[in-house]
């Protein structure tokens, strides 16, 4: 019996080491790229750093009444905010209620169909106070509070030195209106953006957009997911988050550096997505999930990753196939989302994830503190933005943090 069952996990492991090196090296499956090797910089230990409860404080707000919200900006000095859903509406809080604003798409069947709602992320007030929004499916907008009016701020869809933009992320507005805004990337948009973890070729930019003369001129190119987004307090530099290299770039707009780019941080422990000043002179990081063990020790093995982005190309075009077949049926669009996000790889569990931290660091980068939550419960924390008598670190659940 031994000897049936060994035969069998032989042959079996015979035929997946076959049809695995199939999947890799046969020409002509999709997506037909080379993968290079790359390394992340180790995470800094985070028992070494000024760790505080900061978190225990925070208040639930709108439990269960929002989705999907990434970005806040503050209304005046009190705890009311403007945010976006992901089915594309703008909200506005104030006074405990919530109401819909705008809305940067049009009506769809929900997160599967983005492209038709818009996913806003990024957002900032301008001088005028109006809304600008970073969609990751529409580019750059404003939004007017009042009328709820949208205009967009340039063609999204043109090229920028050479390549067009797939994924509005973040951004930030100087004193003079210039925005400064990230993209993603030019070759995955919000709905693919698993595969951009699983690549080595980053495209995503750091770019520069002039409101009178209506121009794009990228100042950083080729990081590997550009996220967040801010300027330093005198404007002489700007930020941007490289989530997937747990790091942050500087880019010097004034003085004998202007012009250049550094690392501002490296070794992240976590992921950062948004950055916010902390009104001091420094910055808060949101660290939204842990470092993911499993994109670092796939990172140096391009062959696995391409084995993993094939297999999944495989199963989308035959979830396609069936679609062909029926018409729509909530159990496919359900089946495509998941293979679309290769499953646990793009959707881990919690217990893999971790808590969302925040970093508060200085003008130089210098870590001030770690704030926590004690019981961990603090999870997909994306932004902490302050007003005049609070901070409201951003949450799917939106939670507000009297510091």
């Amino acid at each position: 019996m031994c000897s049936v069952v060994s035969r069998l996990l032989l042959k079996f492991f015979i035929g997946s080491a076959i049809i695995t090196v199939l999947i890799a090296f046969l020409p002509g499956l999709p997506p037909n790229i080379q993968l290079e090797p790359y390394t992340v910089t180790p995470s800094i230990d985070l028992a070494k750093l000024p760790r505080v409860n900061a978190l225990d404080t925070a208040e639930v707000i709108l439990q269960g009444q929002v989705h999907g919200t990434e970005s806040i900006v503050a209304i005046g000095t009190g705890d009311g905010f403007y945010s976006g859903q992901e089915n594309g509406q703008i909200i506005k809080y104030e006074n405990g209620k919530v109401s819909v604003i705008a809305r940067t798409g049009t009506d769809c069947a929900g997160p599967s169909e983005g492209h038709i709602c818009g996913r806003p992320l990024g957002m900032r007030l301008d001088s005028s106070g109006n809304i600008v929004v970073a969609d990751a499916y529409y580019g750059i907008l404003r939004v007017n509070p009042k009328t709820g009016k949208i205009v967009p701020l340039f063609d999204y869809k043109s090229k920028i030195q050479g390549r067009a933009p797939l994924f509005a992320d973040d951004l930030d507005i100087s004193k003079d209106g210039t925005i400064y805004w990230s993209d993603v990337s030019t070759t995955t948009d919000y709905s693919t953006q698993v595969v951009e973890f699983l690549s080595d070729k980053p495209t995503g930019r750091l770019i520069k957009f002039d409101p009178k003369t209506k121009q794009n001129i990228v100042l950083i190119d080729g990081i590997h997911f550009a996220n967040g987004v801010q300027l330093s307090k005198d404007e002489d530099f700007v930020l941007i988050c490289e989530t997937i290299r747990s790091r942050i770039f500087r880019y010097y707009l004034k003085g004998p550096k202007a012009g250049q780019q550094d690392i501002f941080m490296d070794g992240l422990p976590g992921l950062p997505d948004n950055i916010r000043s902390n009104g001091k002179g420094g910055f808060y990081i949101a660290l939204i999930v842990n470092r993911q063990a499993f994109y670092e020790t796939i990172a140096p093995l391009p062959i696995v990753r391409k084995v993993i982005l094939r297999v999944r190309s495989l199963l989308l075009g035959t979830v396609s196939f069936i679609e062909s077949f029926v018409s729509k049926n909530p159990l496919i669009e359900d089946m495509k989302q998941y293979v679309s996000k290769i499953g646990p790889i793009g959707n881990p569990p919690k217990s893999l994830i971790g808590p969302s931290r925040i970093l508060e660091v200085d003008g130089t980068g210098q870590i001030l503190r770690v704030l926590e939550h004690s019981k961990e419960q603090i999870k997909w924390a994306t932004q902490m933005t302050i007003s005049e008598n609070s901070c409201a670190p951003l949450l799917p659940s939106c939670i507000s943090n009297k510091c």
